[in-house]
C-alpha cells in the first residue's frame, strides 16, 4: 500500500510519496487493497510545512518525497 501527499504550491498541484512515520496516527491501519483509496485530510492542512527531499539515484532517477509533515498550531 502506498501513502501519498497531495498538495498545492504556488497554484500548482503535486503528488509525492509520503514517508513520515508520524503520519501513521492518521493513516493506520492501512486499508486492504480491495478497500480502495482512503483519503485523510489533516485538521491543520492549510497550515503545514512539508520537508521535501530527493532520494538517492534509483534506476538513474532521483525522486521527490515528503519526508516530514510539520503541523503548525494555529
Amino acid at each position: 500500500m502506498r501513502r501519498r501527499a497531495l498538495f498545492n504550491y504556488n497554484g500548482r498541484p503535486y503528488e509525492f510519496s509520503l514517508t513520515d512515520p508520524v503520519m501513521d496516527k492518521y493513516c493506520s491501519p492501512f486499508p486492504k487493497p480491495e478497500d480502495g483509496i482512503k483519503t485523510v485530510e489533516l485538521d491543520s492542512a492549510g497550515n503545514c510545512l512539508l520537508c521535501v527531499s530527493l532520494t538517492p539515484p534509483f534506476n538513474d532517477y532521483h525522486y521527490k518525497i515528503v519526508a516530514t509533515v510539520i503541523e503548525r498550531k494555529i
